[in-house]
């Protein structure tokens, strides 16, 4: 199957805002409990059903340009649980690559898909990123 590749210049970008009563904060990639939790969500049309903590890496850590501090987590603040994730990658100077983006099924339509797009432009813009990438199958 052929991937569609979008590209946004980014020109003009602010920090958005979560919806209400979520919180942002970096995945560690060193704890087994946040790769788990990475799949988790992961688990809902990105990684097949049956990927394992092995798939974090692969998909991950081993990816080119990938490192510490590019997976995010959005949490309920309420239950502490992260319920959705994006990986951001800078790719070369000026570039940067949206990885990938989950999720969980009860937490859709509430703005955190447009929350994880518009921070992927805010944070992509931050670190000196004038061209943000996303391919999708």
């Amino acid at each position: 199957m052929q991937q569609l590749k979008m590209r946004m210049i980014i020109n003009d970008y602010s920090e958005p805002k979560l919806p209400e009563g979520f919180s942002l904060r970096v995945a560690d990639d060193d704890s087994m409990s946040d790769r788990q939790t990475w799949l988790d969500i992961c688990k809902n049309g990105l990684v097949s059903e049956n990927a394992s903590i092995e798939t974090y890496e692969s998909t991950l850590i081993k990816h080119v340009g990938y490192k510490k501090g590019d997976t995010f987590f959005v949490v309920e603040d309420s239950t502490n649980k992260a319920v959705a994730t994006i990986t951001l990658i800078c790719i070369k100077p000026g570039e940067g690559y949206v990885h990938m983006v989950a999720a969980l099924p009860e937490t859709r339509g509430i703005g955190i898909g447009n929350y994880l797009s518009a921070f992927a432009v805010y944070r992509l813009g931050c670190i000196g990123g004038t061209n943000a990438w996303l391919t999708t199958d």
